[in-house]
This record gives C-alpha cells, sequence and structure tokens, in this order.
C-alpha cells in the first residue's frame, strides 16, 4: 500500500508542478490510451471460454559475436503476436469440456447434472407404494474450458432428470422432471498454437511503454519507460494510493551454457523521471536474472528513485552457474504508485556480451536523439485543402535537431542532410554543415549532447511542399535527417531519425503524444486554444465540424465529469465573442479510448458547422470544479496559445507551462465523409435505455456494425453484433462503457451505464 508519506510526495509532486499557477495544474498522466497484445493473446469468438485463444511458444536466442545481444530501442524488437488462423505456422487442438473416462469427448449435446438423479416408480394397487431407484453415477472428466492449460478433473454427475411412472396406469413413457441446476454440459474450445521463430524479437512482454519523447536528453532515439500503467494504458489500480510491482520488461532465454571464464557481461543505462513523474526514495527500479538450476527469479541490482540525472550505465557480470544454462533470461520491473503514469523510470542500451571488458562500458554511438516532430513553421499538420491555396511561407524556420556522441573520442563535425519525399521520390535534399551542427565545437567532443536550430528557408528559400496533387483528400510526405561521423557504431541507424509530414483536416501543435496532463481547477473555469488558419487571405470564412481532444485520467477518473464545447472569436490576441457553445441537452465529458495516441471527435450540436474567420479559438467550459485533464506534450510548445478563465470569461490568462495541448479543431473538407458528418444518414439520434440497467439493453435504432463493452479499467470484455438489444446480464455490478461502432467506420457513440 501506499504509505502516506508517498501519497505527500505525490502532492508535492503536483504542487512543484504548479508553483506559477495554482488555477492551472500538470499533473501525471492516469492512463497512456494504448493497447498492445499480450505474451499469450486471447481472442475470444464464444462466451467466456477459451476458444479462440492463441498459446505463443517463445523461442530460446543465442547471442551473436562480437557484438551480442544490444537494443537501443531504435527500432521495435518486442514479440509481436500477431498469428491467424490458418498461417502456416498455426496448430490447433480442439479441446471438450466433457470427456468419458478413456478420454472420447461425450457427442455435442450432452447434459448431465451433478445433482443425483432417480427413477420413481409408484403402484396404485392393493395399496400405493413408492419405490426410488437412484441412478448410478457415471464417472466422467470434465473442465468448464475458462482457463488455459486445460487440466481435467474427475466428477460424478447423473441423467440432469428424475423419471416418474405410475406401473397401474397404461401410459406409453414415464413422466420427466428436467434438473436446471448443477449442470454439467459439453461444451468445445479451439486452441491455437504458435511456435515463435524470430531471433529479431527479444522481448516476450509489453508492459514497458516503448517511446522516443519521455527521456531526458537520452543518449540515443527510444528508450523503454516504466510507470503505473498496465499494457493496454490503464492504472493497475486507479482510484486508489496503492504501490508495488508495476511494469516488467522480459527476455526471451538465452543458450548460456558458456564457461565463466568467457566474460560475460550485462550492461545498460538507466534514468528516473525524465520528463514524467519522480519516483521517491521508496520507489525502485530491478533487475532480476532467472536462476535456471531453482527455476526461479533473483534480484541482482535494485536503485532507489530520486530526481532526475543524466542516464547512468550500469555494467554486471554474469558468473554463476545458475546463470549461465540454457534457459537463462532477465527482466526489468518498477515498483511505484499502480493508480496511473507515476513514478517514471526509462532504461536504454540494454547489452548482453560475451567477452566483454571493462571498454564496453563506452557507447561509441553517434545519435540522434529526439525525433524530428513537423517540418512546418508553426503547426505539426494543417488540412491539405489549406495548404494547397497558401502553400508558401510554411516551411519551418527552427527545425531543432539535437545528437549525441557518447564515444570518448571527438569525431569531426560532418554535414547534415534533411531529405523530403513525395511518394518515395526524393523532392529536396537539405544541406547543414556540420559546423552548425555542433557549434561552438569544430567536433562532437566527447560524451556530449548538441542542439542547434536551423532555419529552412535560409538554406532553401523557394521550397515548399509540392501540390503535386491537389485534389487529394489529404496528403503525407515522407522526411529524415542524418549526420555522422568517421569512428565505428555498434548501431549505424542511430545517426538518423525519419518522419512523416501529414496534411489531413485538422490544425495541430502536438506531436500526438502526452507526457503529462494539463487541467484548469474551478467551477464554470474556461479553456480556450488559439488557432489562425493558413488560408489566403486569413479572413476567409471557414467551417469547424468537430474539436478533436485526448483526454487522460489521472490517478482519478474525471470521465463523469461536464464540460461545453466551446468556440471564440478573437479579441486582440485573447479569446472574445462566443461562435459556440454546447447547452445543457448537448453537454460532453472526457472520453477515455484505449487506442494508441487516440483522439476523441466532440461534434457540435446536431452535427452543425461553425464558421470562423481569422484567429478563433476551442476549449471548453466546465461545469465542475475538477480539472478535466487534457493530454499535455512536453516535446512541442504553444504555451502562448494557451488561454484559461478562472471569472466567467472576464479575465484571461496565458499559460505559465511550456508545451501543447492534445486539442485539434476539424475542418469541413472532403475528409467530411470519414468524420460521419452525414446529416441525411445519420440524422437519428441513436440512444440507450434504460440506465442503469439490470439485464437487457436496448438501442434505439440498428445499423450494421458492432457493440463492444470496455470495463471501467479500459478493458475490452465482449464484443457482439449491432442489434437492438444485448443481454449484459452475467456482468458483475459496476460501470462500464458501451461503444457502438458502424461497419463503416463512419460513426461511434460511447454511452457510460451503471451496471445494477
Amino acid at each position: 500500500m501506499m504509505n502516506m508519506n508517498k501519497l505527500f510526495a505525490f502532492f508535492l509532486s503536483v504542487l512543484s508542478l504548479t508553483a506559477f499557477a495554482q488555477d492551472e495544474v500538470l499533473s501525471p498522466i492516469g492512463a497512456r490510451n494504448e493497447l498492445m497484445k499480450n505474451e499469450v493473446m486471447n481472442t475470444r469468438s464464444s462466451g467466456n471460454t477459451i476458444d479462440g485463444l492463441f498459446v505463443y511458444n517463445i523461442d530460446t536466442l543465442f547471442i551473436p559475436l562480437p557484438l551480442g545481444l544490444f537494443d537501443d530501442f531504435n527500432k521495435n524488437h518486442f514479440q509481436q503476436y500477431d498469428a491467424q488462423p490458418g498461417d502456416p505456422d498455426v496448430t490447433s487442438t480442439v479441446y471438450h469440456a466433457l470427456l468419458q473416462m478413456n478420454n472420447t469427448p461425450f457427442p455435442d449435446n450432452t447434459v448431465f447434472t451433478m445433482i443425483p438423479s432417480y427413477r420413481i416408480n409408484i403402484t396404485l394397487q392393493p395399496v400405493i407404494t413408492r419405490d426410488t431407484i437412484f441412478f448410478t453415477a457415471i464417472p466422467v472428466q470434465f473442465n468448464n474450458l475458462q482457463n488455459y492449460p486445460v487440466v481435467y478433473s474427475e466428477i460424478n454427475v447423473f441423467p440432469p432428470y428424475f423419471l416418474i411412472d405410475t406401473l397401474d396406469l397404461n401410459k406409453p413413457a414415464p413422466d420427466t422432471v428436467w434438473v436446471s441446476s448443477n449442470l454439467r454440459q459439453q461444451n468445445q474450445a479451439e486452441v491455437f498454437f504458435v511456435d515463435i521463430d524470430e531471433p529479431d524479437s527479444w522481448w516476450v512482454d509489453h508492459n514497458a511503454h516503448w517511446n522516443f519523447t519521455r527521456a531526458k536528453l537520452p543518449w540515443s532515439l527510444g528508450v523503454v519507460t516504466f510507470d503505473g500503467l498496465k499494457s493496454n494504458g490503464y492504472p493497475y489500480a486507479i482510484n486508489t494510493n496503492q504501490s508495488g510491482y508495476a511494469d516488467f520488461l522480459t527476455s526471451k532465454p538465452f543458450v548460456m551454457n558458456f564457461p565463466a571464464s568467457d566474460s560475460i557481461y550485462f550492461t545498460f543505462l538507466y534514468q528516473p523521471e525524465g520528463f514524467g513523474d519522480k519516483p521517491e526514495a521508496n520507489d525502485s527500479l530491478v533487475l532480476d536474472f532467472f536462476n535456471v538450476t531453482e527455476q526461479k527469479w533473483e534480484t541482482v541490482w535494485k536503485v532507489s528513485g530520486s530526481p532526475v540525472h543524466d542516464f547512468k550505465l550500469v555494467h554486471i557480470p554474469i558468473t554463476d552457474i545458475k546463470f549461465l544454462q540454457v534457459g537463462f533470461k532477465f527482466r526489468f520491473k518498477n515498483f511505484g504508485g499502480l493508480s496511473g503514469d507515476l513514478d517514471n523510470w526509462h532504461v536504454d542500451y540494454v547489452r548482453l556480451k560475451r567477452q566483454s571488458s571493462y571498454t564496453d562500458t563506452v557507447f561509441t554511438d553517434f545519435a540522434m536523439v529526439y525525433p524530428i516532430p513537423t517540418l512546418l513553421k508553426e503547426y505539426t499538420s494543417v488540412p491539405w485543402e489549406h495548404y494547397i491555396v497558401n502553400p508558401t511561407g510554411h516551411m519551418s524556420d527552427s527545425l531543432l535537431i539535437t545528437v549525441r556522441n557518447s564515444n570518448l573520442i571527438a569525431g569531426n563535425t560532418s554535414n547534415g542532410n534533411l531529405r523530403v519525399f513525395d511518394n518515395g521520390n526524393l523532392d529536396q535534399n537539405y544541406v547543414i554543415l556540420g559546423g552548425t551542427l555542433s557549434a561552438p565545437d569544430l567536433n562532437y567532443e566527447p560524451l556530449t549532447h548538441y542542439t542547434s536550430q536551423h532555419n529552412l528557408v535560409a538554406l532553401a528559400p523557394s521550397y515548399n511542399f509540392p501540390v503535386s496533387d491537389p485534389n487529394a483528400e489529404n496528403y503525407t510526405f515522407d522526411y529524415s535527417f542524418s549526420a555522422t561521423v568517421p569512428f565505428f557504431q555498434p548501431s549505424i541507424d542511430n545517426d538518423t531519425v525519419i518522419g512523416q509530414q501529414y496534411f489531413g483536416n485538422y490544425y495541430s501543435y502536438d506531436d500526438g503524444s502526452a507526457e503529462l496532463a494539463y487541467g484548469v481547477n474551478g467551477e464554470q473555469s474556461r479553456l480556450a486554444y488559439q488557432f489562425t488558419p493558413i488560408t489566403s487571405p486569413v479572413t476567409d470564412t471557414l467551417e469547424l465540424v468537430a474539436v478533436q481532444m485526448h483526454f487522460v485520467p489521472t490517478v482519478f477518473d474525471h470521465s463523469n465529469k461536464l464540460f461545453m464545447l466551446t468556440v471564440w472569436a478573437d479579441n486582440n490576441g485573447q479569446p472574445g465573442a462566443v461562435l459556440y457553445e454546447d447547452d445543457f441537452f448537448t453537454i460532453q465529458s472526457p472520453v477515455y479510448i484505449p487506442e494508441k495516441n487516440s483522439f476523441w471527435h466532440y461534434y457540435f450540436k446536431d452535427n452543425q458547422k461553425v464558421k470562423v474567420s481569422g484567429t478563433f479559438y476551442v476549449g471548453w467550459r466546465q461545469l465542475d470544479p475538477q480539472r478535466l485533464n487534457i493530454g499535455f506534450d512536453k516535446n512541442t510548445n504553444s504555451q502562448n496559445k494557451i488561454f484559461y478563465s478562472i471569472d466567467l470569461g472576464n479575465t484571461w490568462i496565458n499559460s505559465s507551462f511550456e508545451g501543447s495541448l492534445m486539442m485539434r479543431p476539424v475542418f469541413s473538407t472532403a475528409m467530411d465523409v470519414y468524420l460521419g458528418s452525414d446529416e441525411q444518414e445519420w440524422n437519428e439520434e441513436l440512444m440507450l435505455y434504460p440506465n442503469p440497467v439490470s439485464s437487457e439493453i436496448n438501442f434505439s435504432f440498428v445499423r450494421e456494425g458492432k457493440i463492444e463493452i470496455i470495463s471501467s479499467d479500459g478493458k475490452l470484455i465482449r464484443t457482439a453484433a449491432w442489434t437492438d438489444h444485448v443481454d449484459i446480464s452475467d456482468l458483475n455490478p459496476g460501470f462500464f462503457m458501451i461503444r457502438v461502432t458502424s461497419s463503416d467506420g463512419q460513426y461511434q457513440k460511447i454511452f457510460k451505464i451503471i451496471k445494477s
């Protein structure tokens, strides 16, 4: 359990973030909305059985020479669990719930009862007599097929009926009374088996979060982050103050039958906090090795929580025979708060190597540190239809490049190249002189980070993204940046970063990932986000159709809080007149979607389109005093666009926090068809009733599509065809979400229900 000191420390961490403004708050994320597959993936197709379960048999890896296993987390080396029935490497076994003692399945319609049943023979003459004859018990093997592996138990069952026969009456058959309780029915489940042989995939679980943005000045692109969130992005224990072991990062087993004289070392880098939440002194990051001899895990290294510092290196020899065997594996785990994205640790540069030495404590790597989120001057994305009418002058004039030389020797300043590709064809090649990348040094000095900004317009004054297809609904350009040094590197991929510039139907400042959560305290508080379309002239009247928002729970679930979607005009650089606001019949609430980098579309009342011209603002008026907590991106900075008001909109205050809200205005374009905003097709508001519900939910209309039932912790527990009703009598009482989606994806609605 989280003690009072830890709870107090958590509130101190929040207070430290709000030292300059008590009304607006940055706080740790309570859920990261990312769904990843587990080691054993269960795709149920019938009820609550193991029917459709995939069981993956993990392969054993060899340690290659001379580099050994080395993961800098630049690429995805996590084992994927995406096999399908019919794949060449997939086999299956059908299990039956009821087997005879010779292991032969009973027929499909077989039903027994655990209650001893019998036959009653009644005679009427010369006196009424009653003779009860119990049926002989039938020994069977039974498993309810709810868990794998399938282990059968021997039980005694009986025919599922009572027979009553009056012998003096000339009847064709005795009366039958069927038993309706303690039944054991024949059922079957098909389980699929996959033998994995993927030596380039090293990690068997996905609990820890692979990312490129959450560590502070990492040594290369990509780290693995440990927090209090499950692999589906939801807390292990939301709305609690519990602590415990949370994320695990577990390797595949290895062939390790080597002598201790082979000088085998395990090496890695770690950092607490980064851009996330600071782990306290009673939190920890732990490394376990698997004792093959005794078949158990043993802790070999541990560090307590602390404020953020530079990445530190750990170099551990492996000499004990209990580890030097086939089947050795290792795992990282973190101990901390279980109610959200708390007590963060970041791990990088994991290496397991034979014939190692102290020289392996130096990573001779020259690497990019962060991705390039955009090549646009102000936004990370703009609508394609807006760009094509005014494509001039929107390229970035402050391209930020961060590189690191992790070697012990300097490397000379080679030129950098930023390349832009249109449909795979090189469209532009910027050459950035090496001296500007490492200035004021003439070389990349040892163990040093270099951050530099570059004016792309100065390099190519006339260049803009080409408008090769003005009739496209959206467009994507690929780009890459690379810089090199003339010394050997274990990974040749780290000196290059790739990205995509997307043009769709929305404006965005964020990079699509939230490091923290932002909110404003106070009943009737307002939050407004400023945008200026790039159309020419900026006075053109445009139409908003929705606002995308990425809400995140922060330790406590606020999805039941209410707000009114609002659009404002501009008033000398601050929100002015209200152009649109929800009413109490169309009031909104935060929606947490268990999908990676997910944004929920909030539409205007009756699917109306809101006209804007020039600078405008989107946001909300909240009804409750609790902050609503929208995702906050720390890797881009649109601080001067964020405004809030705690006095009914009379006074607006610019945010004191550097970063960007994950809020995006969506404009009416040719992509409207994908938004489900066609009022002719979806002019009827879908309703669900009753709510609260005890057994059966009804829907006001039906389309071709599906219904998904999601538990309060974000777990998908059932999928069914969209019909006019769904039976939930078997669910435990509590809070659930019902997500209804049309088969073409153009309509989706989420209901929150209470199962009584």
